[in-house]
């Protein structure tokens, strides 16, 4: 798989000898889209969308990124290599798994070295999304 990411690399990227353009853009005359390739790194970790994991479990699972899926789905579809499974499935509902700002904390206190990490409480009764976020910021996703 790697392989199939360093050509994917090469046709996307400028190349000097094709007066600084991609070997994409010179042989079919069109731009490439570099989105793709500034999201994620090689085998960076990654939490991936299992929706048939019901509730109240976290519905992510850890994964490496290995790829852009160019025939698979939308325009940011990728391979996903499975931790749990070790198989490579191509998926477009994810997200870095590195960024200490956003953590999935279920699913990294079931997968530390039994080591607790910080759990949030809720208040007893929530009547309003002020209730959780009392200083009044909204995250939307």
């Amino acid at each position: 798989m790697c392989s199939h990411y360093v050509v994917f690399l090469l046709n996307h990227l400028a190349q000097p000898n094709l007066q600084w353009r991609a070997p994409i853009e010179a042989c079919y005359g069109y731009t490439p889209d570099l989105s793709p390739l500034l999201l994620f790194t090689f085998f960076q970790q990654i939490y991936y969308l299992d929706a048939e994991i019901p509730f109240p479990n976290s519905k992510e699972k850890l994964g490496r990124f290995v790829g852009i899926a160019e025939n698979v789905g939308g325009a940011l579809t990728f391979w996903i290599w499975t931790e749990a499974t070790e198989k490579l499935i191509a998926l477009s509902v994810i997200r870095g798994a590195e960024d200490p700002e956003t953590p999935n904390i279920h699913l990294d206190q079931i997968t530390s070295d039994s080591t607790p990490k910080e759990t949030i409480s809720l208040p007893k009764h929530v009547i309003g999304i002020k209730d959780l976020l009392p200083d009044g910021s909204l995250l939307f996703y």
